[in-house]
């Protein structure tokens, strides 16, 4: 999940923080229009870990049993400029923000070149090294939980993101660590996708092409004004079935939620999400969504459209994929 705080722009959604007052005359929110944290992934989002919660082991057992974890950052900046940005793993406070009052580790920093249009792409990424430090973190995330981690215990990974001309972005994304309560947890698992199909008007379906504007030879072209039906293609089994303990001793089952965010550097989408919960009927919602192009008089030579498409599930699974659309006079 990725909670982030912006100066400017108001943005709805469950898993996007709001500002107080949000004025619907702002920008559409899926219109990025300057440095924007779109989505934060950890490899892997969870970890199970076989432990008595009431006797934790040893902190040299416990390092043994935790795996290191890939963090990984999506943003879009339509002004192409370089990055400067940090990771930093920290008890949360409110507002997705660092409790500054509690140990916190800073994970890595540096500045990368337009995330965009540099070629090979630059990374913004770091790994969480289970480590002495970290363990300090988590045990201070435990003393703050009222739960004293009974369901399991979120860790914040704070990312900060600046560019010249704009005021420090913050974004969240939290990763979990749990013990095996009941004995048939598993750790979740990040979402995934086969593909994205394409519709142009009334046209056929067609596959849309991953990857950044900058990488494509020949990305899907519309004109002006066109609307395109894009659609994320599902692999069989997605939704996973888990299990919680509750407070009574019992086992509840559940199916995972798939959300889908949108987001584009030209044009807009029809909603800012798709998917989500089923309906009082049991049924799924529709999880394709519609970009159109930017009217015929903005369009006045070919412009290429990052589209950004953020996949997640309720269990702080989360995945990211990024497509682009040429726009023709």
């Amino acid at each position: 999940m990725v909670k982030a705080r912006y100066p400017v722009l108001c943005l709805g959604g469950a898993t996007i923080a709001l500002f107080a007052a949000c004025d619907p005359g702002f920008q559409n929110p899926t219109e990025v229009l300057d440095l924007r944290p779109l989505a934060v992934v950890a490899e892997p989002p969870e970890q199970v870990l076989d432990i008595d919660p009431m006797r934790l082991p040893s902190p040299q057992d416990l390092l043994a049993l935790l795996r290191p974890v890939d963090i990984c950052g999506l943003t879009g900046d339509p002004l192409h400029r370089e990055v400067r940005w940090s990771f930093t793993v920290c008890v949360e406070d409110v507002d997705v923000r660092c409790d500054e009052t509690r140990p916190k580790l800073l994970l890595a920093a540096g500045t990368t070149p337009d995330p965009e249009q540099t070629v090979p792409r630059p990374s913004m990424c770091t790994r969480l090294e289970p480590t002495l430090p970290l363990l300090l973190v988590l045990q201070s995330a435990i003393e703050a939980d009222p739960l004293a981690g009974f369901s399991g215990i979120d860790l914040l990974v704070e990312w900060k993101l600046e560019a010249d001309g704009e005021p420090e972005l913050y974004a969240g994304k939290r990763i979990r660590f749990a013990a095996r309560v009941p004995a048939t947890r598993t750790a979740n698992r990040n979402p995934s996708l086969t593909g994205l199909t394409a519709r142009v008007g009334d046209g056929d379906e067609v596959p849309l092409q991953q990857g950044r504007c900058v990488d494509q030879a020949a990305p899907l072209t519309v004109r002006a004004g066109e609307r395109v039906a894009i659609t994320p293609v599902e692999p069989a089994g997605l939704r996973e079935a888990y299990v919680v303990p509750t407070f009574e001793g019992e086992i509840r089952q559940f199916t995972e939620t798939i959300e889908y965010s949108w987001y584009t550097s030209g044009g807009t989408f029809s909603s800012q999400g798709s998917g989500g919960k089923r309906d009082v009927f049991g049924n799924l919602p529709g999880v394709d969504n519609t970009f159109r192009a930017p009217e015929p008089k903005r369009v006045t030579e070919p412009v290429d459209a990052a589209v950004w498409i953020v996949q997640r599930d309720e269990r702080l699974g989360e995945a990211f994929y990024e497509s682009c659309i040429r726009v023709t006079p």
